[in-house]
């Protein structure tokens, strides 16, 4: 049986009151979880990650190699 992932962290949403500052950190998290043969041991190729920062905030290259970004 394969494994997937669908992995969503949005924090950056249009109304400024609904504004988050950790789901995008969550995801992060969970994406290594996913990818540590220990953990989710789910293949790079079979992660999907959609990420919403806010402008201000960088997600490190290295951790989007692999998976597939929208």
């Amino acid at each position: 049986m394969s494994h997937w992932a669908l992995i969503i962290g949005i924090n950056n949403y249009e109304h400024d009151g609904y504004q988050l500052n950790g789901a995008v950190n969550d995801a992060i998290a969970f994406l290594k979880w996913c990818r540590d043969p220990a953990g989710g041991n789910v293949p790079a190729e079979n992660i999907h990650l959609l990420l919403d920062p806010q402008p201000e905030q960088t997600v490190p290259p290295d951790l989007l190699s692999g998976a597939q970004t929208s």
